[in-house]
């Protein structure tokens, strides 16, 4: 990433929509670990 990078810079909505992406994508995989980890207790 570039500091002169505009969109990236100057759009407050852009920062909030990728800080979500970034939440569901870490939770999608957090869920399917924890799945895979209990699956191989059993």
């Amino acid at each position: 990433m570039r500091a002169d990078d505009e969109t990236r810079t100057r759009d407050p909505h852009l920062g909030k929509v990728m800080r979500y992406q970034l939440r569901y994508i870490r939770m999608h995989f957090a869920v399917h670990y924890c799945v895979a980890w209990c699956e191989s207790k059993l």
